[in-house]
């Protein structure tokens, strides 16, 4: 337990600030339009500057993507529940546009909602820090009542965050 204090001492110095920021953002946008506009390529303040999460993500899956989004743009705004705008990013995505991608464009659209996961997801390095803490990896999402208890102080998205950043230190806890 103490090797997973020290990983999370070291995720709020170093992470924790640049997630919520980078959510503010969204939040803060003066539209749905503007925030389908960012949201794909997961710009913040520093436009026409990818985020590293969709680095690997076409120029031309993002378009498509952020495209198919604008045209569904009432169906998202009709959503209650994070998973319900989960469900519309993944009905717009593209092939190229993958669940990394999926997630972190609700995530941002939910901000500007105020509409969060109550979940953890899993997903790529998400699922590997579940495996490697001794939790199942091979479902959907683990709820938080399934975490062990000192990461039951951040929000399922800040636990998604941290399992990502963290997966290959995890390993010491297992």
């Amino acid at each position: 337990m103490e090797v997973l204090k020290q990983l999370i001492e070291e995720y709020n110095s170093e992470y924790r600030s640049h997630l919520n920021s980078h959510l503010e953002f969204y939040k803060n946008l003066e539209s749905i339009e503007e925030v389908l506009k960012y949201a794909p390529s997961g710009e913040d303040y520093s436009p026409y500057k990818k985020h590293k999460h969709q680095w690997r993500v076409s120029v031309q899956a993002i378009e498509s993507t952020r495209q198919n989004l604008l045209n569904i743009k009432a169906q998202i705004l009709r959503s209650t529940k994070f998973d319900d705008i989960l469900k519309q990013v993944k009905k717009a995505s593209v092939i190229g546009f993958g669940k990394l991608a999926s997630y972190d464009t609700a995530l941002r659209i939910g901000a500007f909602m105020n509409i969060f996961p109550e979940v953890v997801y899993l997903h790529c390095g998400t699922k590997d820090g579940a495996r490697n803490i001794g939790l199942g990896y091979n479902k959907e999402f683990i709820a938080k009542e399934e975490l062990p208890e000192p990461l039951k102080v951040f929000e399922p998205y800040e636990v998604e965050a941290f399992f990502c950043v963290e997966k290959d230190k995890l390993r010491q806890i297992s």
